[in-house]
């Protein structure tokens, strides 16, 4: 039985159909950041999310097997499993001293009842044989992701000492994201380059491509930049840090699935009707429980 139908079965609970777009969370960043990137209690920050009804909500391997239960029931997201770990972000360390690794196999995902599976691509290394090894990474993913069904969402940047400070120039990104696609991604997370360019990024990518929040933005301009992504071709968002970090993560979310999936200008975008709203509390699950069991 191919493999292409089970993708077909996942893609459709991350991308609506009746828009082919797609909102989704990226409550990975502890991977990296530890709690200062996903909250003491992760049980609680996952309640606001979910209030806000995202299409999909990426996590680690630990937080899908902690949070199980919040991906269960006809209304829930669908979950997005990250197979791999990185440095790249430190602070503290240079682009050649950063190193990646993959935390779980596709196998493993699939266990944890995985709609779709993350990985990054950076590109620009001044090593050529460690540009190589990514790629050739990324690429055994999308042939394990081929033989069991599920989709593959390649997070294809441009970093590295050959990069330096071009991370969003529309080349660089529009390379990135040709690549991921012709080693086999399903879907690419892009950096958002601009109103002005994105469309030439977008254009160049077979695939559907969601973008990235990107640098800290406020309420508006996390709307505005969605809301522009989408009108340039983007089929949706993977936001972590600006909804993460927002007095009203439920509230952003909700504004930004107006833009994406109701085709509202930005400055008109307007919160869910509570109906849609969903949250632990409706699922009998205290929101003040700890994740730690």
């Amino acid at each position: 039985m191919s493999g292409s139908v089970g993708k077909q079965i996942r893609l459709g609970r991350i991308l609506r159909p009746d828009t082919a777009r797609t909102v989704c969370i990226g409550f990975d960043l502890a991977l990296v950041d530890g709690p200062a990137g996903g909250g003491v209690d992760l049980r609680s920050v996952m309640s606001e999310l979910i209030a806000g009804a995202p299409d999909g909500i990426l996590v680690s391997p630990g937080a899908a097997r902690l949070l199980s239960d919040c991906y269960i029931g006809r209304d829930a997201p669908a979950l997005l499993v990250r197979l791999d770990w990185t440095n790249e972000f430190r602070a503290e360390l240079n682009h050649e001293q950063a190193s990646s690794c993959l935390i779980a196999q596709v196998e493993d995902a699939v266990a944890l009842g995985a709609d779709a599976v993350v990985t990054f691509l950076f590109l620009g290394y001044a090593d050529s044989a460690a540009e190589a090894d990514d790629i050739a990474r990324n690429a055994a993913v999308s042939r394990a992701c081929e033989r069991l069904g599920v989709p593959h969402i390649v997070q294809a940047m441009a970093k590295g000492r050959r990069a330096k400070d071009r991370r969003l120039d529309p080349a660089l990104v529009q390379l990135a994201a040709r690549i991921a696609a012709e080693i086999g991604a399903d879907l690419v997370k892009a950096d958002y380059t601009g109103a002005d360019s994105f469309a030439t990024v977008a254009a160049g990518c077979p695939v559907p491509i969601l973008v990235a929040g990107g640098p800290a933005r406020d309420f508006d301009g996390t709307v505005q930049m969605a809301a522009d992504a989408v009108a340039a071709g983007a089929s949706g968002v993977v936001i972590g840090r600006n909804v993460l970090r927002a007095p009203q993560p439920a509230r952003l979310i909700q504004a930004i699935r107006s833009v994406v999936h109701d085709g509202l200008p930005a400055d008109q975008a307007t919160p869910l009707t509570a109906p849609a709203q969903r949250s632990l509390a409706d699922k009998g699950t205290p929101l003040t429980a700890s994740a730690k069991r």
